[in-house]
């Protein structure tokens, strides 16, 4: 990732650095949908798990497709257990296979490349201590300044709703506070007395003095730092001057007490002299010669004297000189005190500033938050109704695909039922054809049989009808023959042919002295007959037979 204007750089190409910045996104739920694939074979709940695993990720495409990879492979381990719900498998599988341990299990490199950005920035110590800040509060305004645009540059964080937050849950677990504080002291050859002067409220006992200073400033000079930082090398740089500036007045506080000295050995060796010479002068001669050495011995201490009173007042000159420039340097220590008094005062109202810009932007993030968190919720609602219509359309499209396997075996038994049914109506037919065969030679064998039973009652009694039917096979097998009859001609519903057959057997039951079963077959004959208008003739025959009968029946 870069800013437009890193990437455009060669002035000689176009007199302008013309750029678009592109806002780079993670993946939301609704782009997931071949990942959600992926997942159907291996596990129960694609959609819950996907929906896990972008948590963790934040929708950061590397992660997200290697967190489902190591989803997949997980649950690989339960084909013959029932896995843990879908939560639980994700949040497992990042802790043991990403979070812990991260700097050996991060192959390919990934959370390595965030962290080798940060350490190799020159403006590592202010990007690491905005970090801080954001873990701290949870986000910050943005603002778009250079320490800003290089953080987002480096991975670790991402821009939403106008404000900078921690990309998402696994980097906020690996690169936490303990992490930052162990990078900065690591980067900082004065890391562990900062945080020292820090803790003991900037006591000046954790200071930077002497070659630690000097190594501090040098490897300082190339970068850029904290504000923290800076407060806390420029303090240093005061305790040292106040240190030399110290060790300056102790030397010039030694110097003049060494000029008093020779002061005072100078004023006693005048006062020798003079002794000397009046005793010179009242004539010991005793003591003249140690006496005059002693007074040329004095005279050397007042020469030497007379010069370390030149080189100490030399000294002091050159310590006044310094004295200057110390008050020139705590001088400009002072304006530099009132210029920071002064920035710190303008930081100050920057913070305040800042402060009522974090509410504002607070209150309109937990508004944007709860209508994300509503459009979320309806979000999840529209894919899960979704899931259920796919569901349904699938459960809907395999039942057509049975129905229509099934329409297909009844057109197939349809057809089969058409030819059967074709066979059937052949067979009908031909059965209809033999039906009106029979019932024809039913009519023409009950004609026959009442002319023959006419006959033989009406002219030649009684014997010559038992004879006419004796020549059918005999009177009682007859019935049976013309029982049978009757009952094909009910089948049939053929009624003339019913009649004839009802007259014949009351004939025949009368033959045989059956009175009761003729008088019965008569009445039926009569009754059909006066139903269905069969003929007067018919009706006349039977109402005769049924008197007679009937008058047996009463004998």
């Amino acid at each position: 990732m870069a800013t437009p204007t890193d990437l455009i750089l060669d002035k000689k190409r176009t007199p302008f650095n013309i750029g678009q910045a592109i806002q780079l996104t993670g993946f939301q739920i609704e782009e997931t949908e071949p990942l959600r694939l992926g997942l159907i074979e291996h596990v129960s709940d694609p959609a819950a798990v996907l929906r896990a695993i972008l948590h963790w990720t934040g929708g950061q495409p590397f992660l997200t497709q290697k967190v489902c990879q190591l989803v997949v492979q997980e649950a690989a381990r339960y084909a013959e257990t029932t896995a843990p719900p879908s939560e639980e498998l994700v949040e497992y599988v990042v802790r043991a296979y990403i979070i812990d341990n991260w700097e050996v299990q991060d192959e390919p490199p990934h959370l390595k490349t965030i962290r080798d950005r940060i350490r190799n920035n020159p403006r590592a110590g202010q990007l690491l201590e905005l970090y801080q800040n954001i873990v701290r509060r949870g986000h910050i305004v943005q603002d778009g300044s250079p320490q800003q645009v290089s953080l987002r540059l480096s991975g670790l964080v991402v821009e939403r709703l106008g404000t900078l937050q921690v990309y998402n849950p696994i980097y906020k677990e690996v690169f936490d506070l303990r992490w930052s504080n162990r990078t900065l002291a690591s980067i900082r050859p004065y890391g562990q007395q900062l945080d020292e002067w820090i803790a003991h409220q900037q006591d000046d006992r954790w200071l930077l003095q002497g070659s630690a200073l000097e190594t501090a400033l040098d490897w300082a000079e190339s970068r850029s730092l904290s504000k923290q930082d800076y407060q806390f090398l420029v303090e240093s740089q005061k305790l040292g001057l106040r240190s030399d500036l110290a060790a300056i007045n102790g030397e010039l506080a030694q110097a003049r007490a060494e000029l008093m000295r020779v002061r005072r050995r100078t004023r006693l060796a005048n006062v020798l002299g003079i002794g000397l010479l009046s005793s010179v002068a009242i004539g010991i001669g005793q003591y003249a010669g140690t006496q005059a050495r002693a007074a040329g011995a004095a005279r050397q201490e007042t020469v030497a004297a007379q010069r370390q009173l030149a080189e100490a007042t030399e000294a002091v000159d050159n310590l006044q000189g310094e004295k200057a420039d110390l008050s020139h340097e705590r001088s400009r220590l002072a304006q530099n005190n009132q210029n920071l008094a002064a920035n710190n005062q303008a930081l100050s109202t920057e913070k305040e500033q800042i402060a009522q810009e974090v509410d504002t932007a607070q209150t309109a993030q937990a508004t944007a938050e709860n209508a994300a968190t509503a459009a979320k919720a309806q979000a999840t609602a529209v894919q899960v109704a979704a899931e259920r219509v796919r569901n349904a359309a699938i459960a809907a499209q395999t039942e057509a695909e049975q129905r229509q396997n099934e329409l297909a075996n009844v057109n197939q038994e349809l057809l089969t039922k058409n030819e059967e049914l074709n066979a059937v109506l052949a067979e009908t037919t031909r059965l209809q054809a033999q039906q009106d065969e029979i019932t024809a030679n039913l009519e023409a064998l009950g004609t026959q049989l009442g002319n023959a039973l006419s006959f033989s009652l009406g002219t030649s009694g009684l014997q010559q009808s038992q004879n006419a039917l004796y020549e059918l096979g005999g009177l009682q097998k007859s019935i049976e023959y013309l029982e049978n009859s009757l009952r094909k001609a009910r089948e049939f519903k053929n009624r003339r042919s019913e009649g004839n057959t009802l007259a014949t057997l009351g004939d025949v039951y009368h033959n045989l002295g059956n009175y009761p079963k003729a008088l019965d077959r008569h009445r039926e004959h009569l009754a059909l007959a006066q139903k269905f208008k069969i003929g007067q003739e018919s009706c006349r025959r039977s109402a005769i037979s049924v008197r007679c009968c009937t008058a047996k029946v009463n004998i």
